[in-house]
């Protein structure tokens, strides 16, 4: 509205070089009334580094309705993962994640939706799946009560409110 902004960008933290690095994805809601002293009243911080979305580059990739307090985005989620006994730095989700937004209490992760890889394309490779990534979601738009996620790989529906699945179509 007309004294709040959504701020969207990188999480930062110094290095053991003297420099900055970033430490993960950040979204922001910033208080500016007094457009000379904006105030972040709510933070959040996805991810480690690597983690990254569209919207940093493409404001159509953003989905906010601010009547139903929606605020959805793709995104590419990197933690660190476990593997018998060695730690890595690697993708943990590949998807749109979806916010319930609201000025008293800030973000409010409702759920996520991702587009899956699809392992039945190489079903004579059988550890080929591990290695395909699942299709990144491009776009998110809402139309009465269903969310629809747009990847290069398919459409699909999902109810608003729960996120539960309503139908999906394959694109070639």
């Amino acid at each position: 509205d007309e004294n709040h902004i959504l701020g969207f960008g990188y999480a930062t933290e110094n290095n053991q070089w003297g420099g900055i690095s970033r430490s993960g994805f950040k979204i922001g809601l910033f208080d500016v009334t007094d457009p000379n002293n904006p105030i972040e009243k709510f933070t959040e911080t996805i991810g480690i580094s690597g983690t990254s979305s569209p919207v940093t580059h493409d404001h159509h990739a953003l989905l906010f309705d601010r009547y139903r307090n929606l605020l959805a985005f793709p995104i590419k989620h990197y933690g660190w993962r476990e593997v018998g006994d060695e730690i890595y730095r690697g993708e943990q989700f590949n998807g749109a994640y979806i916010y319930d937004i609201s000025l008293e209490e800030g973000f409010e992760k409702r759920g996520e939706i991702e587009h899956p890889k699809d392992c039945n394309d190489t079903p004579e490779i059988t550890n080929m799946c591990a290695y395909q990534e699942s299709h990144p979601i491009q776009r998110l738009l809402r139309i009465d009560d269903a969310l629809f996620t747009i990847s290069n790989h398919m459409i699909r529906a999902n109810h608003l409110r729960t996120l539960e699945p309503l139908s999906e179509t394959t694109l070639d």
